[in-house]
């Protein structure tokens, strides 16, 4: 498989060398089957006489080695269209120059590849230690728009999309091309187990005044060009904002401020008339039926994770502990599979799946033959007994020193058990909790299961207090990890309730244990779409809320000054 490798430098002699030290230190052939493009936006360094030193010193180590200076700086999204017109290979790597690839990056982006048979155009690597927080599918690894920083596209699709817009200069390029590649039929895939490193901040929550500004910018240009009228007027009401008001206090003073403003207002008048171009465009293209852009929180394009800093070295976290993750499910096979699968993903391989089946064992004959290769436990009931009498007969068979929950619509995410077992081990806990995406989804059929995810959110950030827990469960069931002591010295399930189960066991935990709360987002469960099947399941559930109320209207509790505090202010 060719690779075409495209970096575009400003003023970047400082990464050039690890970068391409990391890519020599490849277990790929490179010499036939890897192409070093450079493009040098006119850098005013000695980037680009450092880059001919440096073609000279490894050309011989490539199929090719091309280097070209452009008189103008004419941005990010120009100097990869340029480099990429310089290559042939069947495969366009764009990589940042402050980037770092593994040894065996290239040989699992071909197996990645083969894999997808077709189905996908652009492949997202993961970056470390920072990775990108944007929701995903945990099953298929579908994104809504790839990063820029490290992307692969087959040159036939980047070409017949003409590359990146020219009228971006920096940022929200990456996100106008993944747009319109979608909008023209094409997937995108993030690979979410092939990591690159990327120095692209210095520490967390670092500052920078260009994303800032051309956040703005081209969040506009992006409304013209996919949203609907509407969009286009808040992009506007947005950019205008940013000119009035100090939309950075964290970080300028209201005086420092004003020179912010005057860049912002000098780069909306350049982009004037771009924008009135952009907005011709959707007007005179039709997109595909299954594109729909999205504008979340006012300048993000896809719903994120609550950490957006979170550091991952690329490093397992090593150890011998047997997790057992309880699976709960009903005669629905074609559910289970999915979570199985999300299972079988896991980074963290020391794990059994107890799987408890309400009724007859209808979903044993596809776990023996699609899933032999992972350590499950299978029991049926036999008969319908109800949803927590099986997730009692789980926690008993399990044999791990710690026990997770996963209901058979729900998913983990590759780094769900890994990152919540190191939070527990490291800080010997009894209990941790994280986040989960909260997923709408339209089911059309159970068996085959078809359906359509139109939205991702994290409903529950919750840092936890007492006060707020007895108000409300502000713990999806598959967050939760606990020592199976903990189960053994509170008891499981109350059998009578066959919804708010897990609410009702997290109260009764909590008399005697601390949930401690990890800052992350590594799971996914699903709620209904049609309103109607919404509102039937709300009041299922509300139904025991009574039941709860009486079971627990005599206990006492104590609480602490930060019971309150977080009750009050968080």
């Amino acid at each position: 498989m060719k690779f075409d490798v495209i970096f575009v430098t400003y003023n970047s002699k400082k990464w050039i060398d690890k970068n391409i030290e990391s890519i020599l230190k490849s277990d790929y052939d490179l010499k036939n089957n890897v192409s070093l493009y450079y493009y040098d936006n006119c850098s005013t360094d000695d980037t680009f006489e450092y880059l001919e030193k440096t073609k000279k010193k490894y050309e011989s180590k490539f199929l090719n080695f091309e280097i070209k200076r452009g008189k103008k700086n004419k941005g990010f999204g120009y100097g990869n269209n340029k480099a990429v017109q310089m290559g042939y290979g069947e495969y366009v790597f764009i990589l940042n120059t402050d980037t770092e690839i593994k040894k065996d990056t290239f040989k699992e982006l071909e197996k990645k590849i083969n894999e997808s048979k077709d189905k996908f155009s652009i492949f997202e690597l993961r970056q470390e230690p920072y990775e990108h927080p944007k929701y995903y599918d945990p099953l298929t690894g579908e994104v809504s728009w790839a990063s820029g920083a490290c992307v692969i596209f087959k040159r036939k699709v980047f070409e017949k999309l003409r590359g990146f817009d020219k009228n971006i200069f920096m940022y929200c390029e990456d996100v106008e091309l993944s747009w319109r590649a979608r909008a023209n039929g094409y997937k995108i895939k993030y690979l979410y187990d092939v990591g690159i490193t990327h120095h692209s901040y210095s520490d967390e929550n670092q500052f920078k005044e260009t994303a800032f500004i051309y956040g703005y910018i081209n969040n506009l240009y992006l409304r013209c060009k996919f949203g609907s009228l509407k969009n286009a007027l808040k992009g506007a009401k947005l950019v205008l904002g940013a000119m009035l008001r100090n939309r950075a206090s964290h970080i300028y003073s209201n005086k420092e401020y004003i020179a912010v403003s005057r860049k912002i207002r000098k780069a909306f008048f350049k982009m004037f008339f771009k924008y009135i171009g952009a907005r011709i465009y959707k007007h005179t293209t039709r997109f595909n039926d299954e594109f729909k852009p999205k504008f979340i929180n006012l300048l993000d394009y896809e719903a994120t994770r609550v950490n957006p800093f979170k550091k991952y070295d690329g490093k397992p976290y090593k150890s011998d502990t047997l997790v057992s993750i309880i699976v709960r499910t009903c005669g629905r096979p074609s559910v289970l599979r999915e979570t199985l699968i999300s299972l079988r993903n896991q980074s963290y391989k020391n794990i059994e799946i107890v799987i408890v089946e309400d009724g007859e064992n209808v979903s044993e004959k596809m776990i023996k033959e699609e899933f032999s290769d992972l350590n499950i436990k299978y029991k049926a009931a036999g008969k319908h007994v109800g949803r927590s009498k099986v997730g009692n007969m789980a926690m008993k068979m399990a044999s791990g020193k710690y026990l997770n929950f996963l209901d058979d619509d729900d998913l983990y995410y590759y780094n769900h058990v890994e990152t919540l077992l190191k939070e527990i081990e490291t800080n010997n806990y009894d209990i941790v909790y994280d986040t989960a995406f909260e997923t709408r989804i339209n089911v059309f059929s159970r068996d085959p299961y078809k359906y359509k995810i139109t939205d991702a959110l994290v409903v529950h950030n919750e840092k936890y207090s007492k006060l707020k827990l007895y108000s409300s469960n502000i713990f999806p069931i598959q967050t939760v990890m606990f020592k199976k002591e903990v189960f053994e010295n509170c008891g499981g399930f109350d059998e009578s309730m066959d919804a708010l189960e897990d609410w009702d066991l997290w109260v009764r935990f909590s008399m005697k244990y601390y949930f401690n709360y990890v800052n992350d987002t590594t799971s996914v469960y699903r709620v209904p779409y049609k309103s109607s099947v919404s509102k039937e399941r709300q009041e299922f559930i509300d139904s025991f809320l009574d039941y709860m109320m009486d079971k627990y209207k005599d206990y006492k509790i104590e609480v602490s000054f930060s019971d309150i505090f977080y009750n009050r202010w968080e």
